[in-house]
């Protein structure tokens, strides 16, 4: 049997980059590492522990995308400005019974 450890791009709407596999190639217990989509990447090993000790070594490159200036300061403001906003938006909006 075999485990796997994933990670996902730590940015939403990121993408992997690139991974140097050869870097943990020789870590006990590793036998694959593997792009999984768009945004992951997964280290294949004989125990779950190997592949996530695998996984916390791997070095990747990940493009963060636009939203990598996005913080939760910034999603409050943006939050507080559409409640403080004095002009109403034109959204009909329709009552149903």
């Amino acid at each position: 049997m075999v485990y796997a450890a994933i990670k996902d791009c730590p940015v939403f709407g990121g993408k992997l980059v690139s991974y140097d596999a050869a870097a943990i190639a020789r870590m006990p217990g590793v036998r694959s590492t593997v792009k999984v989509n768009e945004t992951t990447v997964a280290v294949v090993a004989d125990t779950w522990w190997r592949a996530k000790k695998a996984l916390d070594a791997l070095p990747i490159v990940w493009d963060e995308g636009p939203n990598a200036k996005v913080s939760s300061a910034s999603i409050a403001e943006h939050l507080k400005t559409g409640l403080t906003r004095t002009t109403r938006l034109p959204i009909p909006i329709t009552v149903t019974r």
